[in-house]
């Protein structure tokens, strides 16, 4: 491959660019939840999830929804438009197991940057649960 000065050129400009989110835009960003049960493997239908958003001290609802036959529940909307901040996602389980240690599972996290995608996975069992954060451009 020859050396081209218009790559290079291309390249300084792409390396200036201010890719950072100001604290007062807004973005669609594309956030989705899913849970599976550890025992079966399977998705959790009709579970209730809450998306907040924290002002101050307060967390103030974004959005709410139950979770698909698969287990997911897609919070990505034009209607939707997420500022940087923190936010929780919880997923109530009172009622998946006859006993659960833990009524609720809350996942909080920040909005920082122009990531376009974040997938929040939860795989539980009566007795616990695990996650990861999935962030795709």
């Amino acid at each position: 491959m020859r050396f081209n000065p218009v790559h290079l050129v291309a390249l300084v400009a792409l390396l200036q660019t201010d890719f950072s989110v100001g604290a007062n835009e807004v973005y669609n960003y594309n956030i989705t939840a899913s849970i599976r049960d550890l025992t079966t493997a399977q998705g959790i239908p009709n579970l209730p999830l809450t998306l907040s958003r924290l002002r101050g001290d307060d967390w103030i609802i974004v959005s709410k929804g139950k979770t698909e036959a698969n287990g997911q529940l897609d919070f990505t909307s034009t209607k939707y438009k997420y500022a940087r901040g923190t936010y929780k996602l919880r997923y109530d389980v009172r009622n998946h197991y006859n006993v659960t240690f833990y009524p609720f599972v809350d996942i909080t996290f920040v909005v920082s940057s122009l990531l376009k995608r974040y997938a929040f996975p939860v795989l539980l069992d009566e007795y616990g649960y695990g996650t990861y954060l999935g962030v795709f451009n």
